[in-house]
């Protein structure tokens, strides 16, 4: 599976990036929102889930899902924040699950399989 990973803390993409790749699936790491649009318009079919930060510059991860989801609107986002979930709770309709950080990684990991069909 392949995942995108949009995060602008560099150690929350690298233990997601390690856990993932671990685990047998393709990740592409991303630091904020454009970059991952950058990404992910290259090849909008490529991706099977998606998990985004909230909180970024340049485009954050609501901006973010709105846009994958006006091209690939069945694919799964998971949100991560250390903020205030109330905020993506506004926009539920973009995620599939939202996490507070720090992350239960086993969890996310089953969200996504379940999300796919891989469960």
């Amino acid at each position: 599976m392949k995942i995108l990973v949009v995060d602008d803390d560099m150690l929350i993409r690298m233990v997601l990036n390690k856990y993932f790749s671990n685990a047998g699936h393709e990740v592409v790491v991303t630091f904020d929102g454009k970059d991952a649009l950058d990404h992910f318009y290259e090849d909008p079919n490529s991706f099977e889930a998606v998990i985004t930060d909230i909180m970024m510059p340049r485009v954050n991860g609501i901006d973010l899902a709105d846009e994958i989801k006006k091209t690939n609107p069945s694919l799964p986002i998971i949100a991560i924040t250390a903020g205030n979930l109330d905020e993506i709770s506004k926009h539920e309709s973009l995620f599939e699950a939202s996490f507070n950080k720090p992350i239960e990684l086993a969890k996310l990991h089953q969200i996504i399989l379940d999300a796919v069909g891989e469960n």
